[in-house]
């Protein structure tokens, strides 16, 4: 995996996993943390589940998804770092290497979890690691989950393309998480699906007040401050509307964006928060956006947010960084900047209680619970057409 099961923010991937395990055993490989890593964890400069990678407590644990289901994690043995090498016999030794620790380590598990029998590997985002594991244990289907644009992602654009071109083709299956992930992976495997990200509709519902005769100004995002925010949209924003209040929820993975933000008067940076109290973040927010700019590896994104503004009954505007039209019946896409500030404005002066109802109605049709029914009916799909 390329998540962490915790942390202060939704994923997809978890999401996913904790539906599934009401009703099946699930094993979560960890993010898989590498020598250098555990190294600057060990000088306090980051931090990293040193104790469990180096085996001095357990690797393999349960713990307990949101509604009390039981989810194996494994924290898998350091691996070396080789994303900073060139293509190249090292390159590829040494992340055989790795393939053969995390296998190791994996395969382990699966027998302490009595997991050997009808197995699904499904690998989220990280095809280099499924390209040296593919088939390795015992499993009866390999799915691949492709939820960012890897070609345009700055972190694995090096290698990762490549990896995921051959990886594409040793799976059964590649899941898609948008509808512009979709078309551009699809002409390069047999069998592509489209899974949207959804929202834990029963906790951000929990956001919802009626906001139909407030005349608060109180604009919210939840999400990143990170490379993927159009910094110019909002400074024009902050600008422009100054009696308006901006709250930013979520990590500062940009140092250069969080610095700008951090210049305006009417902008607050909360940091990140436990996604159990997102919630009380939405009823106090009059609106939400959506600020990203438009570039290849926003293309790709099918924001977790989006949702979670409208279970909550939020007014929502959007630049129109990817295919989004289908949320035009309950959100305002801005083509610019312009745009963006006069839609603000109209979805807060316009709101109404029939408004308010739709989104919520959209919301709760995308739920992770239908997420994974898809999932599932294209498990018995594969089940069918690879006997």
């Amino acid at each position: 995996m390329t998540s962490e099961w915790g942390g202060n923010y939704a994923k997809t991937i978890v999401e996913l996993m904790s539906v599934l395990a009401r009703e099946n055993k699930v094993l979560y490989v960890d993010y898989q943390f590498t020598l250098k890593d555990m190294a600057m964890a060990l000088l306090g400069k980051s931090q990293a589940p040193v104790s469990r990678m180096l085996g001095w407590k357990k690797r393999l644990q349960q713990v307990k998804t949101a509604d009390n289901h039981n989810v194996f994690l494994l924290s898998p043995p350091p691996i070396i770092p080789v994303a900073f090498l060139p293509d190249g016999g090292l390159y590829r030794l040494l992340l055989r290497i790795n393939g053969r620790i995390i296998a190791h380590a994996v395969k382990k598990a699966i027998r302490r979890a009595n997991m050997q029998d009808d197995l699904i590997h499904i690998n989220a985002f990280n095809p280099a690691m499924g390209e040296v594991t593919a088939f390795r244990f015992g499993e009866k289907q390999l799915i691949y989950h492709c939820y960012d644009e890897i070609e345009a992602a700055a972190w694995l654009k090096k290698h990762g393309g490549k990896h995921e071109r051959v990886f594409m083709k040793q799976a059964h299956a590649v899941i898609t998480t948008s509808e512009g992930l979709y078309r551009k992976k699809s002409p390069m495997t047999n069998r592509c699906f489209l899974v949207k990200n959804a929202v834990n509709f029963d906790l951000f519902r929990t956001g919802f007040i009626d906001r139909t005769s407030t005349n608060d100004k109180r604009i919210g995002y939840i999400g990143s401050i990170d490379d993927r925010l159009d910094y110019e949209l909002l400074e024009h924003l902050f600008t422009t509307l100054p009696d308006y209040q901006f709250d930013f929820v979520g990590r500062h993975d940009y140092e250069k964006g969080r610095k700008l933000l951090q210049q305006f008067p009417n902008v607050k940076l909360h940091g990140p928060h436990p996604v159990n109290s997102l919630p009380g973040f939405l009823r106090a927010f009059t609106a939400g956006i959506i600020p990203f700019a438009i570039n290849d590896f926003n293309k790709g994104i099918y924001p977790l947010k989006i949702n979670e503004y409208l279970a909550a009954g939020l007014p929502v505007v959007m630049t129109h960084f990817a295919i989004v039209d289908e949320f035009r019946p309950v959100a305002s896409i801005a083509e610019n900047k312009e745009d963006f500030r006069a839609l603000l404005i109209k979805e807060m002066t316009e709101n109404t209680s029939e408004k308010q109802e739709a989104r919520i109605k959209f919301a709760a049709e995308n739920s992770w619970e239908a997420r994974v029914e898809q999932i599932s009916g294209i498990v018995l799909q594969l089940d069918q057409e690879i006997r």
